[in-house]
Parts: structure tokens; sequence; C-alpha cells
């Protein structure tokens, strides 16, 4: 049932629309800038961003940010942003970007008396220290239509040397302005459309299911997920299209919005070690099981899955989920555990890193540990 006691937050002020990123410039001016990014050089969109920004201070780029970015970059990041000075940061480019600079601006402002050789972003995934403040200001601009991390308060980080990928929870990680324009989406290679856009589809299904969604979060997921069924194919085929590139930015934002409020389920707890053990995109890691776990919890939740169907306009559960394996065949993204690399006799470490995650307890299903397993399993 949709829990009818509920608070709905959200702090960013966001801007949607082609050109919005030109209001940037009255952000920068005369601040000390830093810009997170990953590899953006050579589409132009990294220029364009610093010509937006106008005429601040001094602006410096820090572009090592890697896939899932790790505890190395962030706390090197942190570092270049309190020596520098840094007053705004700029968040530029997909999930990974925009999570860093979480880390990063809150690394900057971290109190004195606690930088010592300890203090990187490792002790906050740990759960040994929380984030207590950050003055620095944060600007996401995301260059995907996927992650939604410019309107939620949380940070995914991997820790390859202890094989572990988890996320962070802070209020200090809600940014201060989003500005989300489509246009900047038409570089992104297919196999990063698709990615992005499975992730922000999972998202926003998984804020639907939620055991934790609200009358507020339930129509904001119900679109994101329409928008999202209705133009990925299309995206990812014909990547300059601005229609279908704008309705997936929308619907990445509002998956985002939807989630914020609910966080995600037991898919995302099962794309951590997917994505630390196999190298599996995170968007394909999340999504992988997405039409098993709907039939599995579709019974659990009728009235919502009804409320599903009709807006879809999907006759049955059954057509839906035929949609759902059709939109993935046509952008090639895997759909059984097998075709990526999983052995059978690896399922029951998986389970036990999934049980472990605290976002699995808001699924419909609640699984044991050895109900997981046999889950697996029949689904590999």
């Amino acid at each position: 049932m949709t829990n009818r006691s509920f608070l709905f937050f959200l702090p960013t002020k966001t801007f949607f629309g082609v050109g919005v990123t030109q209001g940037i410039g009255e952000l920068c001016a005369q601040k000390r800038v830093m810009v997170v990014t990953t590899g953006l050089r050579r589409t132009g969109i990294l220029n364009r961003i610093i010509r937006e920004a106008g005429t601040p201070a001094d602006l410096i780029v820090f572009d090592e940010i890697e896939p899932n970015p790790t505890c190395e970059s962030v706390d090197k990041g942190g570092f270049l942003a309190r020596v520098n000075e840094i007053e705004v940061i700029i968040a530029l480019g997909g999930g990974s970007a925009l999570d860093a600079a979480k880390g990063i601006a809150c690394l900057r402002d971290e109190r004195e008396e606690l930088l010592d050789a300890s203090s990187g972003i490792r002790s906050y995934l740990s759960g040994e220290r929380a984030f207590t403040r950050r003055h620095t200001q944060l600007i996401a601009i995301p260059t995907t239509s996927g992650t939604g991390s410019e309107v939620t308060n949380v940070a995914v980080f991997s820790d390859p040397a202890n094989r572990l990928k988890k996320s962070i929870v802070s209020p200090w990680f809600w940014n201060d302005y989003a500005y989300v324009d489509p246009e900047l989406t038409l570089t992104v290679p297919d196999k990063h459309t698709a990615a992005t856009g499975l992730d922000a589809l999972v998202h926003a299904v998984e804020s639907y299911w939620a055991l934790s969604s609200t009358p507020f979060s339930e129509p904001i997921a119900l679109e994101a997920i329409k928008l999202i069924l209705d133009n990925l194919t299309q995206g990812y085929r014909n990547p300059e299209d601005r229609v279908a590139r704008m309705n997936l930015s929308l619907g990445s934002l509002m998956a985002g919005i939807a989630f914020s409020q609910t966080r995600t389920t037991i898919l995302h707890a099962l794309s951590y070690p997917l994505t630390v053990d196999y190298h599996l995109e995170h968007g394909f890691a999340c999504s992988v099981l997405l039409k098993p776990m709907l039939q599995t919890n579709a019974p659990l939740i009728p009235e919502k899955m009804a409320r599903l169907l009709d807006y879809l306009g999907s006759p049955s559960l059954d057509a839906l989920l035929e949609r759902i394996e059709g939109l993935m065949q046509s952008i090639n993204a895997p759909t059984r555990l097998s075709t990526v690399g999983v052995q059978e006799e690896e399922l029951e470490s998986i389970a036990d890193q999934t049980m472990r995650s605290p976002i699995t307890k808001l699924n419909p299903k609640s699984f044991t540990r050895e109900e997981l397993v046999d889950w697996l399993k029949e689904y590999r």
C-alpha cells in the first residue's frame, strides 16, 4: 500500500530545456571555479560550458574521473579543490562526474581537524564518518539521460582495493543548481545511451514499486516510465532525434526526482557486485533482471500494477514483459546473467552482497538469502 504519511523535499533549483546552461555565468562570476568531468574535451561540450561560465576569478578542470568513480580520484579532486580555494564546483558529465563532484565538494569543506591521512572518502563510505557541512556551491550539468544524480542526495563510489561499490546518502549531496539541456546528450554513444536509459527506467520502476513510494512520487515515476519506454529505442537508433532526446532527458530527470524521494530497491543492490566483479555497465547491471523481478513483484502490488498497465496502455502484464524484453533486445542490452559471465557457483556471493544493502528491504518481495540464491539460479 502506498505510504500516506510522507515528506517531499527537493532543494535543488532545476532548469530544463535547450540552452539553459547559458545561465551558469551569473553563478560563476568572480568566483574560483572547478569543473569536475570525464573525457568530454573531444566533444566540445567542455569548451562550451567553460565559455558559458563567463568571467570566473579562476577556473580549473579536473577530468580524471573514471566510470564508477574511485576513492582515489575523489580524494585527489577534494585535495585540489581545497588547495585552490574553490568556491563553485560544476559537475559536467554522466553519473560518475556528478557523484564524484558531490564527494569532492564535501571533502573540500570538511573541518580542519578531520583532515588527516585517513580523511578520504573511504572513511565516509565505510560509515566511520559522516559529512557535516558544505559551503562550496554545487552545479550539476548532466550530459546523459540516466543517472538522475543532479536531483538526488545520493552518490555511489567504488573502492577497487576492497572490491566494494557503495552509495552514500547525505543532506550535503543535494546540488544547489541543476541545468538539464537535452542538446548535451546528442553526442552520447549508442551503447551509453542504452545503458543510461535503462538505468533511468529502473530508477522509475523501482521508485514506483518501492514500499517507500508516496502519492507524490508515484505519478512522477509513472510518467518517467512511459517517456523512457516510448523513446529509448528511437534515441538509440537515431541519436540526433531531438524529440527523442528531449523526452529521454525529461524521463531521466523525472525518474531522478521520483527515486530521490523513495530510494531504489533490490535491482540496484544487485547491480553493485555485477559492476565491481563483472565490469558490467551500471545501467545494464541494474536492468539485466528487470523483467523477472517485475514478474515476481507484480502479484504483491496488484493495485499499482493495474495503474501501471493502464497508464502505459498495456493489455496485460505479459504484454508489458514482452515490451520490456523487446526494448532490451532492440538496444542490445543483456537479459540473462549467464550472458555477462556469471557462473552458478558465484550466485551465493552475489546474493550475500545484495542482502547487505539496506535498499533490498524496500522491494515488494522480501527475500531470504536462500530464496534470493534460488531466484538467481532460476533467472541466471
